[in-house]
C-alpha cells in the first residue's frame, strides 16, 4: 500500500489504546505517531503492533473490524495481517498461528484528500475455538496538520519487487529521487518489536537483497549521513 509524504507538511497520525490480554494469545498494540499531510492517501497505524499465540499449540483466531471509519466522510480503513493485505471492503480474517508465534497486524487509514479531520476504527480479535476469549483495540487517526517537517528535506523514493517478499529469495529495493548530504545509505531493518535485525548497504538505483528473515512484517529505515530518507515494511511470506 501506497504512502505519499508532503516534503513540507507535518500532520500526526495516533494509534490510541493499550494492550489487550487473553488466555490463548495476546493482542499487543504500540501507540504511535507518523507523519502525514492533507492529501496522504495512506495513513499507518503501526509500532509493532502483533498477535502472540501463548500456547506451543497452533490456534485459530478471527480477526474482525467490528467499527469502520464513520468520523469523517470519504474515510475509509483496511488492514493486513501476517504479510497480507486485504481490501477495504474486507471486514474478517480467520487465521492460524503457529505455537509460540507471533503475527504482524497494521491498521491503514484512507482519508479524504483534501479534507483534514479525524477517524476511528475499532478491531476485535478472538479465538475461534474459545469465542469467550476476545480483544479490542480502537485506533483513531488524525492529518490534521501541525507545523513544519524540516526532516523531510532529506528523502528518498523506493520501490520494491516482490512484496511480500518470499523468505530466503532475492528481491529488488529501488532507490530513486535521493535527497541527502552524503551518498552513503544504509538500510536499517526493524522486527515488530523494534529490534534492529539487519543492517547494509545500498546505493542509489537498483540493489538486489536477499536479507534472509523468517516469515512475518518487519520496518525498514533508509539512513544517510544519520537522516532518514525514507521508512517502509518488508512484508515476509513462507
Amino acid at each position: 500500500m501506497k504512502k505519499i509524504y508532503s516534503l513540507a507538511v507535518v500532520c500526526s497520525l495516533i494509534c490510541m489504546g493499550g494492550r489487550s490480554f487473553s488466555q490463548s494469545f495476546t493482542f499487543a498494540n504500540t501507540d504511535t505517531t507518523v507523519c502525514g499531510a492533507y492529501n496522504n492517501i495512506d495513513l499507518e497505524c503501526y509500532n509493532g503492533d502483533y498477535i502472540k499465540n501463548n500456547t506451543s499449540n497452533p490456534i485459530t483466531v478471527d480477526v474482525v473490524r467490528v467499527l469502520n471509519d464513520t468520523a469523517t466522510a470519504g474515510w475509509t480503513s483496511a488492514f493486513c495481517l501476517n504479510g497480507n493485505c486485504y481490501a477495504p471492503f474486507k471486514d474478517s480474517v480467520r487465521t492460524t498461528i503457529p505455537g509460540d508465534s507471533t503475527v504482524g497486524i497494521i491498521i491503514h487509514f484512507y482519508p479524504d484528500t483534501v479534507t483534514p479531520g479525524c477517524g476511528i476504527v475499532r478491531y476485535s480479535v478472538r479465538d475461534a475455538n474459545n469465542p469467550a476469549t476476545v480483544a479490542y483495540q480502537t485506533y483513531h487517526a488524525c492529518n490534521t496538520c501541525t507545523g513544519v517537517n524540516e526532516l523531510s528535506l532529506y528523502s528518498a523514493d523506493v520501490n520494491m519487487y516482490p512484496s511480500p517478499v518470499t523468505a530466503g529469495s532475492n528481491f529488488s529495493m529501488n532507490i530513486t529521487n535521493v535527497i541527502s548530504k552524503s551518498r552513503n545509505i544504509s538500510l536499517v531493518v526493524f522486527s515488530i518489536y523494534g529490534s534492529v535485525v539487519r543492517t547494509l548497504d545500498v546505493k542509489e538505483g537498483n540493489n538486489t537483497l536477499n536479507l534472509d528473515l523468517s516469515p512475518g512484517i518487519y520496518s525498514y529505515s533508509l539512513i544517510s549521513d544519520n537522516d532518514r530518507l525514507h521508512s517502509g515494511r518488508i512484508p515476509v511470506i513462507r
